[in-house]
């Protein structure tokens, strides 16, 4: 959910002028302080890393609750394979109800980042098209298929 957020705040503030960054499906062409290369070698590490752990407490709970470095932090008692605390910021409770409602959101989610991305192969933008292009055939028969994709998804839920 952050992850369109992301994309969404930046283009509507630049939009407005108030601030200057590229598109979200232009960032990577941007110059950043590392190549590309390096960049993603590095958040391989870290993901690895984080995934690997994880990995290991459902294998073997509890068995990462320890900081690896310094010894004398540790995590709350949780549930096995759910991440909690910082994962949950509101505090909800993992519930079985919350955790269904967690995957429906991510289902949602992944429609409206469908629709982001079909959008711009399309016309251009979500919020920010040109109206004229609601007549184009392409435009209508994208949509249909997309609304027809989304229902689908949804259906099984």
């Amino acid at each position: 959910m952050l992850g369109v957020a992301g994309m969404l705040i930046p283009e509507v503030l630049t939009k407005a002028g108030l601030l200057n960054a590229p598109e979200w499906y232009d960032a990577g062409k941007e110059t950043y302080f590392a190549s590309s290369s390096t960049l993603f070698v590095i958040e391989f590490i870290l993901f690895h890393y984080v995934e690997i752990r994880r990995w290991q407490d459902i294998k073997n709970p509890g068995s990462v609750n320890q900081d690896p470095i310094f010894k004398s932090y540790s995590l709350p008692p949780h549930e096995c394979g759910y991440p909690g605390s910082v994962f949950n910021p509101l505090n909800f409770a993992p519930t079985l109800e919350n955790k269904e409602k967690e995957l429906a959101n991510g289902t949602s989610i992944v429609s409206l980042l469908l629709l982001l991305f079909s959008n711009i192969q399309l016309d251009g933008w979500l919020l920010f098209h040109d109206p004229s292009s609601l007549l184009d055939p392409r435009f209508l028969i994208g949509r249909l298929l997309l609304i027809f994709g989304i229902f689908f998804i949804h259906s099984f839920r």
